[in-house]
């Protein structure tokens, strides 16, 4: 496995996180989903019209995005998108009340 972490490029961490405020800014959703892989560590920036978009996005990444079409797949697929959705609305909601407690709130969103 690769040593190389690209949760610890701080300066790429950045870029994404600044690219998924001013997304959020505009009205969309947005996903910061890292995986690790065989080959190293990724992170994606899933974006979507709404959070069941791009929460699916992340859960097509991780399953497959075909599964989401298939008879035997799709009833699965969406179990798994209900669950992840629910994941992402209480890390959101934990992102907030830290920003709160901790006065990073900027323009309405957690920093």
């Amino acid at each position: 496995m690769n040593t190389l972490n690209i949760l610890n490029n701080e300066q790429a961490m950045k870029i994404l996180k600044d690219a998924r405020d001013a997304l959020e800014k505009l009205g969309v959703a947005c996903v910061l989903a890292p995986m690790g892989l065989r080959e190293g560590m990724t992170i994606s920036l899933h974006v979507g019209c709404t959070p069941k978009e791009a929460v699916a996005a992340r859960v097509a990444a991780i399953t497959g995005g075909a599964s989401a079409h298939t008879v035997t797949g799709a009833g699965q697929f969406e179990t798994d998108l209900l669950e992840a959705l629910r994941e992402w609305e209480a890390e959101k909601q934990h992102e907030v009340q830290w920003a709160l407690m901790n006065g990073h709130i900027v323009d309405g969103l957690p920093h």
